[in-house]
């Protein structure tokens, strides 16, 4: 992946400004990590090796994800209840965890979803059971819209390349550049 051109991050609109202030207010205990540094995360050489890992949650319904997701991003049906979203997520924790060779590893547990509430409120259930340095949980601020938006790439369900994102609904979907909006 080192041969990636690194996409030039755009000044996002005020609509999306605006949302993610709300978003950042609603969840003030929430850690947000930027496109910019989830982008330096999933394709440098640092989270490539033994004591660094990068868990993605992709916090959508299946109607979204079968448009577009991250690569090797672990569904989180956001239709299911909350607690069996956050317990299947723990497990997955545990697991990864139970593989780190060193008490220096460390997780980044990365969510997304449309624009950053759904993602923001997993993350915010997760909070109360880790406060370990070997794991960093984050909302990637502004989501698969801003991700998408900066021209940063996004995957089919069988890993193919494409530019489209869900637009959510009608009204959020504004937040998503209208030549990436893609229904079905």
């Amino acid at each position: 992946m080192s041969d990636e051109v690194k996409p030039q991050p755009i000044n996002p609109s005020l609509g999306m400004r605006i949302t993610l202030a709300g978003i950042r207010q609603r969840f003030s205990a929430v850690p947000q990590i930027s496109t910019d540094e989830l982008y330096s995360l999933f394709y440098s050489e640092e989270t490539r090796d033994n004591n660094k890992k990068l868990l993605l949650l992709d916090v959508r319904t299946q109607e979204e994800r079968d448009i577009s997701q991250f690569k090797d991003a672990v569904f989180v049906d956001y239709d299911k209840p909350k607690s069996e979203n956050v317990e299947n997520i723990r497990r997955k924790i545990n697991e990864i965890l139970s593989s780190f060779s060193s008490p220096e590893c460390c997780l980044y547990v990365v969510a997304y979803c449309a624009v950053g509430y759904r993602s923001c409120d997993i993350i915010n259930q997760l909070l109360p059971h880790y406060d370990s340095q070997q794991i960093k949980l984050y909302n990637l601020e502004g989501s698969i819209f801003k991700w998408a938006n900066e021209g940063r790439p996004v995957v089919t369900n069988d890993n193919q390349p494409i530019k489209f994102v869900h637009p959510f609904n009608s009204v959020w979907g504004k937040l998503l550049n209208v030549d990436l909006r893609k229904w079905s």
